[in-house]
């Protein structure tokens, strides 16, 4: 089994990106609530590190799944992997919209929440229809669409290294994971038996 074949590889990338997005969640969370520079908004604070929580929580769990190998075929790993981006759009939307009451730009945060909800539901909705068995001319555009989103998600991880100490070293990690996970989902997405399922 060559490298890109095994799927639990990803699933442990996921697995760690998860981690690291608790660690990151609670993190916020407690220095909403203990940092002089955070604390004068600390409900806001507070509200998004929840929702970042739950979000965090939903792809450990997926990672966990697929680490395991309870979900290993590549086609269900990359849709089931399009309905957790599109399920966390959309409770990171929610949870970004009720920041706002927390934070002094209300207007700016639910702008942005109700963009993320709708962009979640359509996420969420693009997955249905790839995933309803019927092979469509949708099907074959949105294996291209997701193909070159993969790319540039993969090509963007290599950018996302910055800071320094302790939050340089983590954002490496989740950068090293990052690219790992969409090296997979390309590799998943040119795969002949996942081709075939969007009538490629």
């Amino acid at each position: 089994m060559s490298f890109l074949d095994n799927t639990k590889t990803a699933g442990t990338a996921l697995w760690i990106v998860g981690i690291l997005m608790i660690i990151s969640a609670l993190l916020t969370i407690i220095c909403g609530v203990v940092d002089d520079e955070m604390n004068d908004h600390v409900i806001g604070w507070v509200i998004l590190g929840i929702g970042s929580l739950i979000c965090a929580l939903v792809y450990f769990a997926f990672g966990k799944s697929v680490k395991s190998g309870e979900v290993s075929d590549k086609f269900d790993i990359v849709t089931k992997f399009v309905y957790v981006v599109g399920y966390t759009t959309i409770i990171g939307g929610v949870f970004a919209a009720l920041c706002g009451f927390g934070f002094d730009d209300i207007g700016g945060y639910l702008v942005s929440g109700i963009i993320s909800i709708v962009l979640g539901f359509v996420i969420l909705w693009i997955h249905k229809k790839i995933t309803d068995g019927n092979i469509s001319t949708f099907d074959r555009i949105m294996w291209i669409l997701l193909l070159v989103i993969f790319v540039i998600c993969f090509i963007s991880s290599f950018f996302g290294i910055g800071g320094s100490g302790l939050a340089l070293a983590v954002n490496i990690i989740v950068a090293i994971c990052d690219i790992v996970i969409y090296l997979f989902m390309i590799a998943f997405m040119l795969d002949n038996s996942v081709k075939a399922k969007f009538g490629m």
